[in-house]
């Protein structure tokens, strides 16, 4: 068998036996977020707001449900006020109304496990929309939007992010407590850095992690320090360009992250995931070179051991684009290997690439060297020895094992 027969097999064997195993969950999660997004427009969501109106017209509402009241048949205009005024304080009841696009490992066919990620960002309405800042690099490396007139000032990262946790668990409580998702069991959350952080459990006990993301979306590539657009490879240059024509999103900015800063209230966070993810999803080849890549590295426990996470390799594979395009997926998946050992030995770390002087990556020589020398070993395989090492050296031996007592008489001679 060539190389590339090779590779294209073991490909094979992971579409055969991880991805089916995927699937159930991806419907679940699929199921789940569906119904937390039809809750954006109820009013038991916002009881602050709707309270505070009530107040207003001198009512005694302590504990007053008002989605109760309206089904007790209380229709008054006082309560009808009360939901409009709710629903007008939220960030979320415009929501329904924008896209809810779906990223992480499973949704981009780059699974190498069961066990994978699922990232959920919510697209948030005006005002949060990119047309309405201009994104600023701030001192401390992360990103501020400032608002267009007739606003002025800076957005408050931190208050929007809070109150879009605040919604977001009332929403997963919602479908959760109301049973609407019939295989879910329960659904433990936590406050992430950029997400909530869900864990389902369904009734057959398995667990799903998942990232639930409220997000501003900018349609144009411009501001926060981006390089310019023709300095990017050619490939990726017509992609942002027909993204633009399009009016599609082209990155997020996650409101509120840590780090150093007079006012740290104003901080964000800039995402090129999805972009990332559809600029993969159309350059298949390449697709299957991050997928090698990161086979490679369950199999070497490159994460545990140099906390190599699948994004930087991406990142890599589409700064390199232009040249991975022309190659064979086992040429291109050693030449991605070569640039990722490249890049960490002139430099100490991974370039972010996209935004000038972005770091992604860094580490101490000492280490940079010995995960060096741990590429130069993946280096120095061929495919057939490749073969033999995945199944023996990682848990996928016990869903492709086979490969090697189909293949045997190939890893002879």
């Amino acid at each position: 068998m060539t190389d590339d027969q090779i590779v294209a097999h073991i490909l094979g064997e992971l579409d055969r036996n991880i991805t089916p195993q995927i699937k159930p969950n991806t419907m679940v999660v699929n199921d789940f977020v569906s119904k937390v997004q039809e809750q954006f427009g109820n009013s038991d969501l916002y009881p602050s707001q709707a309270s505070h109106y009530l107040h207003q017209q001198a009512f005694v509402i302590s504990g007053i449900n008002v989605h109760e009241a309206y089904q007790a048949g209380v229709r008054g205009n006082i309560l009808h006020e009360a939901h409009q005024a709710g629903v007008r304080g939220s960030i979320l009841h415009e929501a329904y109304k924008a896209d809810v696009m779906h990223g992480g490992s499973a949704y981009e066919a780059l699974s190498v496990k069961v066990k994978t990620d699922f990232d959920i960002i919510i697209l948030l309405s005006d005002p949060y929309v990119g047309k309405n800042f201009e994104v600023e690099r701030d001192s401390s490396g992360f990103f501020r939007l400032k608002w267009k007139p007739p606003r002025h000032g800076y957005l408050d990262a931190v208050k929007l992010q809070k109150q879009a946790f605040e919604e977001l668990s009332r929403c997963v409580d919602i479908v959760t407590s109301r049973k609407m998702v019939q295989q879910v069991q329960s659904v433990k959350y936590k406050e992430g850095l950029a997400a909530l952080d869900l864990e389902i459990t369904t009734r057959d006990g398995r667990r799903i992690s998942v990232d639930l993301a409220a997000q501003i979306a900018v349609r144009e590539w411009k501001g926060a320090d981006l390089v310019r657009l023709k300095d990017l490879p050619q490939t990726l240059q017509m992609y942002i360009d027909k993204l633009q024509r399009n009016g599609s999103p082209i990155y997020f900015i996650s409101p509120s992250v840590p780090g150093r800063h007079v006012d740290k209230t104003q901080l964000c966070n800039i995402s090129f995931s999805m972009l990332e993810k559809e600029f993969l999803r159309s350059h298949v080849e390449i697709r299957d070179m991050v997928r090698m890549v990161k086979l490679v590295g369950l199999a070497c426990d490159w994460k545990k051991k140099f906390t190599l996470k699948s994004f930087y390799i991406k990142r890599l594979a589409v700064k390199f684009s232009d040249e991975l395009q022309h190659q064979t997926k086992w040429a291109g998946y050693r030449l991605l290997l070569q640039h990722l050992r490249d890049e960490l030995q002139q430099t100490n770390t991974i370039d972010g690439f996209f935004v000038h002087g972005q770091v992604l990556y860094k580490k101490k020589p000492e280490k940079i060297q010995e995960f060096c020398r741990a590429i130069n070993e993946a280096l120095s395989w061929n495919s057939q020895q490749e073969v033999i090492r995945l199944v023996d050296s990682s848990d996928l031996g016990r869903r492709i094992s086979k490969m090697r007592f189909s293949y045997s008489r190939s890893f002879v001679g």
